[in-house]
């Protein structure tokens, strides 16, 4: 018998020889009905025997579960909150060292985009893992990998003295991914590598250098190769406007689902030069656009489905895509379907968030309120509230809520019980030389002369 250590518990392990010994002395006991005592024991040594596998595998799932919750959650964390190596290594099951921390992203696609070809990508993920550990794992201190939708991301940690022979083994492992696929395998692989970095909290960034380079591959498909990220500092006159003006008109799209707008916009973001859109600052862009729109969306989506699930199957969907263009179509094809579901929703309750800004504002007009507030209270985007408010009344919420406001007015300085100022603010207005220009331009007299006229 021999212990090993897991977690941080000493657990006796049964060898194979124990094992088979037990089971020697359990058949013969079958046969020869020994002592009740001896058989006991043989069988509780077989039962730890398969105890101890259980708690060995269930560590081994654990400390894997750990270690892909690092790669997805954990290194973004420590951008903004460095910890020390020691530290990190405890809490997330990792043997890192100081040296070099360097992602590669090792993306499968699809020349079927049909998602039937789901299981092979899954399947080529798992050949893909014993490759990349038994490519580094000599060389390496840790190497955590992690499975994407369509590739398989790969965190090393060495030391600097490897750098030299961890590159030089990139070209190996594209030959040896590239014959465990096939020549008939329906997938094209691109490595994409990010740069070399010398602190645990800038694992993010390699990360980012890498899915940098997998989005360039979309400029010139170049299944099989290796692609470095290369990093520029220069910025094309004009681009970075250029970016801010679409920036404001695809968000501007997802407020108030303006489909036209937003494929027009999308056409010119994927028509801008190679050189611009080759740039991680066009990956981010784009990043920021997709999640914008489930953002300011999100009561509307979760309407109708799971918001998670969604936003999830949509990533998933560009996964697939292998070109700009299949990028490009797969993206606003989607969006639009998103728009119209979510128009089509509002159609089949048409009047009722409407109805329920008119009852708010019959009920707190003398309040100081305004489309913001009143969107919040009816589940609705102030952008898209607006849009929604002025279709089916034919006015915006401001028109509505100040001719309101001075129909109320109208009907106290009938009474004639208060003064024009008590009035103002029974309907609202703070200001009273505010109220009496906004009641004539509205009433076409000033509050004292309707008063008069009325009285």
């Amino acid at each position: 018998m021999k212990s090993m250590t897991v977690g941080s518990d000493v657990v006796v392990v049964c060898g194979e020889a124990d094992i088979m010994e037990a089971m020697e002395q359990v058949t013969a006991m079958l046969l020869e009905s020994p002592e009740q005592a001896v058989f006991i024991a043989s069988a509780q040594r077989v039962a730890q025997w398969e105890a101890d596998q259980k708690t060995i595998k269930q560590y081994r799932e654990h400390r894997e579960t750990v270690r892909q919750l690092f790669m997805a959650k954990i290194i973004f964390e420590l951008a903004d909150e460095p910890q020390p190596i020691e530290i990190i290594n405890k809490t997330y099951c990792t043997d890192f060292e100081e040296g070099i921390f360097r992602v590669l992203d090792i993306k499968l696609d699809p020349n079927d985009k049909s998602e039937t070809l789901f299981p092979v990508v899954s399947q080529m993920q798992e050949a893909i893992r014993p490759l990349v550990e038994k490519t580094f794992t000599p060389w390496c201190h840790d190497v955590v990998i992690i499975n994407g939708f369509t590739s398989v991301m790969a965190l090393l940690n060495y030391d600097e003295s490897k750098e030299e022979m961890i590159l030089s083994r990139l070209p190996g492992l594209v030959e040896h991914i590239e014959g465990n696929m096939g020549q008939e395998n329906p997938l094209n692989m691109t490595l994409c590598v990010g740069r070399a970095h010398r602190m645990a909290h800038h694992i993010v960034e390699s990360r980012n250098e890498a899915l940098a380079a997998c989005w360039s591959r979309m400029m010139v498909p170049t299944g099989g190769k290796i692609l470095f990220w290369e990093k520029d500092d220069s910025w094309p006159k004009n681009a970075r406007e250029k970016f801010e003006l679409l920036d404001k008109r695809l968000r501007r799209a997802c407020e108030t689902l303006d489909t036209e707008e937003f494929q027009k916009s999308m056409e010119e973001f994927f028509c801008l030069p190679s050189s611009l859109l080759s740039r991680q600052e066009a990956r981010v862009f784009f990043r920021e656009i997709k999640d914008y729109l489930f953002e300011v969306n999100s009561e509307y989506i979760r309407s109708f489905t799971d918001l998670k699930t969604l936003y999830d199957e949509t990533r998933k969907r560009l996964s697939m895509a292998g070109t700009l263009d299949e990028y490009k179509n797969t993206f606003v094809s989607q969006c639009i379907w998103i728009f119209d579901k979510i128009k089509k929703m509002a159609e089949h309750r048409k009047s009722r968030p409407i109805r329920l800004a008119v009852e708010y504002v019959e009920n707190h007009f003398h309040e100081a309120i305004g489309a913001e507030i009143v969107a919040d209270e009816i589940g609705l985007s102030p952008a898209y509230f607006s849009y929604l408010f002025k279709k089916e009344m034919e006015k915006n919420f401001t028109e509505y809520l100040t001719e309101y406001r001075i129909e109320q007015a109208r009907r106290l300085l009938k009474e004639g019980l208060i003064t024009v100022k008590e009035v103002a603010a029974k309907v609202g207005f703070v200001d009273q030389r505010y109220f009496s220009k906004t009641f004539k331009k509205v009433a076409g007299f000033n509050p004292t002369e309707y008063r008069e006229q009325r009285t």
